[in-house]
């Protein structure tokens, strides 16, 4: 049975828990003359995009899980409370040492940018939540590389990107990390 399958009906019953608990935003007003926003994401318009990226993604009413470089991604919409729901899973939360709880909170601060740790039924997942209808697809698809960011550098660099917000302990972090890899490089143990 692969991981997909498997990975599916755990990450669902999260998600319809989460998607019942979401409050609608309240109604934009907007002034008569001011210009018009973008067209709203739909249900219909992210789901096009998603199986453009993946054309074996499962999807089922506003849940879909596909698959970025051999990674499940699971999508959730909400369009009754204006909601989107990027993440995929990490690790078990009872397996984090003390450290780890620490340092995934400065990168929450700095290194994650978009994306965040989180913990949901005793796992750690790699999220970024958005509202639906201010989503745009650039945006769609910066959340799902730095959803994946995250998850892939869990352990080392805690990065969802290139980028890190400066006034946070991340870069010290990754330069002390960089120095080492460079010294065990050179022979020297880390």
């Amino acid at each position: 049975m692969s991981i997909r399958i498997m990975i599916l009906p755990a990450l669902l019953a999260l998600t319809l828990t989460a998607c019942a608990q979401e409050t609608p935003a309240p109604e934009a007003e907007t002034s008569p003359g001011a210009a018009t926003a973008p067209t709203a994401m739909t249900v219909d318009r992210l789901d096009g995009i998603l199986r453009r990226l993946d054309s074996e993604l499962r999807h089922e009413n506003a849940n879909w899980q596909l698959t970025i470089q051999e990674r499940s991604i699971l999508v959730v919409a909400d369009a009754g409370a204006n909601r989107m729901r990027i993440m995929t899973p990490i690790i078990r939360a009872d397996a984090l040492p003390p450290e780890t709880w620490l340092r995934m909170l400065q990168a929450n601060f700095d290194s994650a940018l978009d994306a965040r740790y989180a913990i949901a039924q005793d796992m750690l997942f790699s999220v970024f939540i958005h509202p639906l209808g201010s989503l745009t697809p650039e945006f769609l698809l910066s959340g799902i590389s730095q959803v994946h960011g995250a998850a892939e550098t869990f352990g080392t660099t805690y990065s969802s990107g290139a980028i890190v917000f400066g006034g946070g302990d991340s870069s010290e972090l990754n330069r002390d990390l960089l120095r080492k890899l460079q010294e065990a490089e050179a022979g020297d143990a880390i």
